[in-house]
């Protein structure tokens, strides 16, 4: 959106037109009814920004827990391998040492 001095230029003639009902509506309201429009838009304002924090969060807790599961079942994998491997090439018995024959 463009910015001049501060303020927004709205380019939705519909949101246009609801911003000019407001304005009209907050000319025609008494001091108390200001008061209790301007608390309103603060409650729905912090309600939008705590549901967003908790949206982000729970995403990035779920971004998480996917790169916890990608990692442990890489870790999990490499397990298999290398004890697969050690098994293959190496046996012990005891105290001995026996190679196996991998062709």
């Amino acid at each position: 959106m463009n910015r001049v001095l501060g303020r927004e230029f709205i380019t939705r003639p519909c949101l246009l037109l609801q911003v000019k009902m407001i304005r009209k509506l907050y000319r025609q309201c008494d001091q108390s009814q200001k008061r209790l429009g301007l608390f309103l838009v603060i409650v729905v304002i912090l309600e939008v920004t705590i549901i967003a924090g908790i949206v982000k969060h729970e995403h990035s807790n779920s971004e998480a827990t996917v790169k916890r599961n990608h990692v442990l079942h890489d870790l999990a994998l490499t397990r298999i391998i290398t004890t697969e491997k050690i098994n293959s090439s190496n046996s012990t018995f005891g105290d001995k040492k026996i190679k196996s024959d991998v062709g």
